[in-house]
């Protein structure tokens, strides 16, 4: 029996209250010694009981309760002592007062008991922070999902749009050199013309000295500036685009990593391991007031016995779980959620490397380049200069056919270039994605 030291003590100071007693009182003491026992049958069931409390304690149990209800009830056995008392009648008065004095010592160890609620306050505590932990790293789990898959969305977004403008680059410096070099034929096959006919100027209109070739030329002029106009234009949608979706990202995503890591930190005050050491320590010193309170030793080896020891080891295995859920959340999250950033988290975010490399298959179509050269061209009026065969005056009276159609061109491919230079490109696409990448540092 669990709890058999103190109703063996009751026992033998009954046998002690029978040496004091008359024959004639002796004679009908028996059923004081059954009411001991049956008391101490009632009492080891009440106990029990009580250590049930921590045994079976859940969250939300209001273990405190629960301990003071298994408490009282455990004291309402003491009423067992009084039933040994009813028949007697010479040995009324004596039994009554070793009943009585019985009664009050188990009170007193009662009232010890009464001093356990905050351990079982306590035990709940313990219990709760284990499943605390669990849920609250889950929930961080599924929030870190959610971002996730936002990042993930948003760099699917920002991959196509930067692939976009890759190709649109790689498709406009294509498109370009054919035209380009379509107009330099006609400027040439022009120039023939022109070099046939000693004074064109005053030979009547341009049709009738070059023929449908110049009219096409024209045309030619003119279908180059529109299209690097529509490149120019397309390229800025598509730029915009990106820094529109990247401060979106940086407006949402980014913000919400801050709750998550706010939520963290929140927890952490809130339910931290300290929580649980203080929980113990709690537990650990009312059962310590409890147990230097009692009044017999028999009733302090029953207490240590059956109930403090069996107590701390569940209190102990509670603590253990909380102290292994907590451990398993940090080294879970602690660079997600706690203190600074891990490298590979913000990597994770931001793909800076992956948009880097995008960054330099950009840069490397080199259409700025090519649009140098060719506005060189373009400003040359492609070789009319250098024409052999012309007067300064021929070359100008050519030139000045071309003129406006020209400044266009070379308006169109100013624009354009001042678009494609790498450094601008770089301070469109990279820049956002550095501060990104810097705020998630700090």
């Amino acid at each position: 029996m669990a709890f058999e030291a103190r109703p063996k003590e009751m026992l033998e100071a009954f046998q002690k209250f029978l040496g004091t007693l008359t024959v004639e009182e002796s004679k009908e003491i028996e059923p004081v010694k059954a009411a001991i026992v049956e008391y101490g049958r009632r009492r080891e069931r009440a106990l029990t009981a009580c250590f049930d409390v921590f045994s079976h304690t859940e969250p939300g149990d209001d273990a405190g309760d629960k301990w003071a209800r298994a408490v009282s009830e455990a004291r309402a056995s003491v009423s067992a002592l009084d039933e040994g008392l009813r028949d007697l009648k010479a040995a009324a008065r004596p039994a009554g007062d070793f009943v009585k004095t019985l009664k009050e010592e188990e009170s007193a160890f009662y009232a010890c008991l009464d001093k356990v609620r905050p351990a079982a306050e306590a035990a709940e505590t313990l219990c709760s922070q284990a499943l605390l932990i669990a849920e609250k790293a889950n929930a961080l789990d599924a929030k870190w999902e959610k971002l996730t898959e936002g990042t993930n969305s948003f760099h699917e977004k920002e991959k196509g749009i930067v692939d976009e403008i890759q190709r649109l680059m790689a498709d406009a410096a294509g498109e370009a050199a054919r035209k380009n070099a379509s107009l330099k034929e006609k400027i040439a096959l022009v120039l023939t013309f022109a070099q046939k006919t000693n004074d064109f100027a005053s030979s009547g209109g341009p049709t009738d000295v070059f023929g449908p070739e110049f009219n096409h030329t024209l045309s030619l002029l003119g279908q180059l500036a529109e299209y690097w106009t529509g490149c120019r234009n397309n390229l800025s949608m598509r730029f915009e685009e990106y820094l529109s979706i990247l401060r979106f990202d940086r407006s949402t995503i980014l913000p919400m990593f801050g709750d998550f890591h706010k939520d963290a930190e929140e927890f952490v005050k809130r339910y931290g391991l300290d929580k649980a050491d203080e929980a113990l320590e709690r537990a650990k010193k009312a059962l310590s007031e409890a147990s230097s309170s009692l009044k017999t030793r028999d009733q302090t080896g029953d207490f240590i016995g059956g109930l403090s020891t069996p107590i701390l080891s569940v209190l102990q295995r509670d603590y253990d779980r909380a102290r292994n859920a907590w451990e398993d959340f940090v080294k879970r999250h602690q660079y997600r959620f706690f203190g600074p950033i891990a490298p590979q988290f913000i990597q994770h975010f931001t793909k800076i490397e992956e948009f880097q490399n995008s960054f330099r298959s950009v840069v490397e179509v080199n259409l700025h380049e090519m649009l140098t050269g060719w506005l060189n061209d373009s400003r040359a009026y492609w070789s009319i200069d250098v024409a052999e065969g012309l007067s300064d005056e021929s070359k100008k009276s050519l030139k000045s056919l071309f003129a406006d159609a020209i400044d266009r061109v070379v308006k169109a491919e100013e624009e354009m270039a001042r678009i494609v230079e790498s450094d601008n490109i770089k301070q469109k696409l990279l820049a956002e994605r550095e501060a990104e990448k810097s705020d998630l540092e700090h």
